[in-house]
């Protein structure tokens, strides 16, 4: 029993007892938060940014292997987190009683993340006399409903931050309140003021980079351009991922002077559709044994590419299969409004919210998308715990239940100096993430 409870109570239950201090809840929240984190692809991503300063430049007490490609964090009283990056230093040395040279630096640049509410779906528990006639089998007929609210979190929270990567934020954040009652319909910067592609976009790694025209990267302009690209590489038929792929994708990176992560083995996470990973390992026999050796969880020290987490390190990068993400590509029908259409769009699987039991694999999605992250690649604002509600019926003889969080996810992306106000074309930066898309248009990539 905690210091100043006086009774087993795992809460707080009415304003007299708002005085007491009901900790069992409270842990439990929490536990099941981090349970749901690190369940998903970007568990193991997380660094914790949550500090006094109310900025995420500075860590103390933090030691991680990298810098990590997800800034999180936890404040259960505020809605809105103000992040901030250092940039990567670039310039040559000088020497002796030379001068310093003037380096390309520029501090303080940050970016706001804001949350909302998401609620799971309201789940029944069984009556009275449901009860009775199955507790012989099930006892406790609760429990199955929290276990199947706690993965649909799981689910929707990988959702929530592959539509941060792909569309610039959460649809909790992006959606306009008129349209999804409870969204915020926060702005992404001045522009169009819809979801925003990827400031640093390059159509298969032998391809050209998506240019950012004079009107800025929120701008229809830029979005044409994208959609532009996309449609030329749907209908190419012939752009896969291969074996020098990795590579290239690396040296990309680094020319955009992307925010290394530095884990143990690897510089940057590539959060991958599965097709193309598959058309990688297929073009190379020696990283599909290896590969095989891994999901087989036979790796040997000197193998330093194995990893047990269902991906594969290669140039530096370590790629992770995501299914989540294969329900973005992007919609390519010609006789609609896909990419290859009279008036194109640029749409991620069938464009509904709750696509977690589709598949996208027909002809008209001939795109697979690769994300390479580093540094600060997504800020994440949440409010560290998951909590349980239980309903009952009107009628008193059932009850339902959902869970509930506040979180809020945002592509990393700078654009502001501290004090200065935004225009669409003024001093962006983008130093944390970059998105590769490849045609996976054959028979191997589909099945």
């Amino acid at each position: 029993m905690a210091i100043g409870q006086l009774d087993w109570r795992s809460q707080a239950v009415g304003s007299s007892d708002a005085v007491n201090n009901y900790v069992v809840q409270a842990a439990l929240e929490r536990q099941k938060f981090y349970e749901v984190r690190d369940s998903g692809v970007f568990g193991d991503m997380a660094v914790d940014k949550t500090d006094a300063s109310g900025n995420g430049m500075f860590d103390a007490n933090v030691d991680v292997s990298g810098t990590g490609a997800v800034w999180s964090a936890s404040d259960a009283n505020s809605d809105e987190h103000r992040f901030m990056l250092e940039r990567i230093v670039g310039g040559s040395a000088t020497y002796g009683d030379a001068p310093p040279a003037e380096g390309d630096y520029n501090a303080y640049l940050f970016q706001s993340v804001f949350q909302n509410e998401v609620d799971s779906p309201k789940l029944p528990i069984p009556g009275r006399m449901s009860q009775l006639r199955i507790k012989n089998m099930i006892p406790d007929t609760k429990e199955p409903a929290r276990r199947a609210s706690k993965a649909w979190q799981i689910e929707e929270r990988d959702f929530d931050f592959h539509t941060a990567l792909t569309m610039g934020e959460s649809y909790g954040l992006l959606l306009d309140p008129a349209t999804v009652p409870g969204a915020l319909g926060k702005d992404l910067g001045p522009g169009v003021g819809t979801d925003a592609p990827c400031e640093l976009l390059i159509t298969a790694t032998a391809g050209a980079q998506v240019t950012i025209p004079s009107q800025g990267p929120r701008s229809t302009q830029y979005r044409d351009a994208v959609i532009t690209a996309l449609a030329a590489l749907s209908a190419s038929g012939s752009k896969y991922m291969t074996r020098v792929s990795p590579q290239e994708m690396y040296y990309r990176a680094d020319e955009a002077k992307i925010k290394k992560v530095r884990g143990a083995d690897w510089d940057y996470e590539g959060i991958i559709d599965g097709s193309c990973l598959k058309d990688l390992l297929n073009s190379s026999s020696d990283l599909m044994k290896q590969f095989q050796t891994a999901q087989q969880g036979q790796g040997t020290a000197n193998q330093r590419s194995l990893k047990n987490l269902g991906g594969i390190i290669v140039d530096g990068i370590r790629f992770i299969p995501s299914k989540t993400l294969e329900k973005f590509r992007p919609y390519g029908n010609g006789s609609s409004t896909g990419l290859n259409a009279g008036s194109p769009i640029l749409r991620y699987g069938d464009g509904t919210r709750d696509r977690r039991n589709k598949r996208f694999t027909s002809s008209d999605y001939k795109i697979g998308l690769c994300f390479l992250l580093g540094e600060a690649a997504l800020l994440e604002l949440n409010n560290g715990s998951i909590a349980d509600v239980e309903i009952e019926t009107p009628d008193g003889k059932g009850w339902e239940t959902f869970s509930w969080t506040m979180r809020g996810v945002r592509r990393g992306f700078w654009q502001r100096r501290d004090g200065e106000a935004m225009t669409a074309t003024d001093g962006w930066l983008q130093q944390n993430v970059m998105e590769f898309a490849f045609n996976i248009n054959s028979a191997s990539a589909l099945v």
